[in-house]
């Protein structure tokens, strides 16, 4: 369950860089910009996550990507985390049976 979730997360931020990135491999190699992911996962399931997301960190360290595992406060944390007027994009991934 916890690899179908990170491999969810990790395959949206994936999407988010590749949207932004144009023209040759030369040019892709240089994509940067920041990224958070908030996300329920702590203790473990972070650490597992955060295992994976370093391979995509190390591929393109243009990107700033910051996670934040927050437990059962994901609703809460995130109603809090997007000032009024702002735009605020998420993806939610879903395990099978959830």
């Amino acid at each position: 369950m916890m690899r179908t979730l990170a491999a969810g997360a990790l395959g949206a931020l994936a999407l988010v860089v590749a949207t932004s990135a144009t023209g040759s491999s030369a040019q892709r190699s240089k994509v940067s910009g920041k990224v958070t992911i908030v996300a329920k996962w702590t203790a473990d399931e972070q650490k597992s996550f955060e295992a994976v997301l370093a391979p995509f960190k190390k591929k393109n360290p243009g990107v700033n990507v910051k996670f934040t595992g927050v437990g059962d406060n994901i609703t809460q944390v995130l109603s809090t985390r997007s000032p009024a007027g702002t735009r605020r994009t998420s993806a939610r991934s879903r395990s099978r049976g959830s």
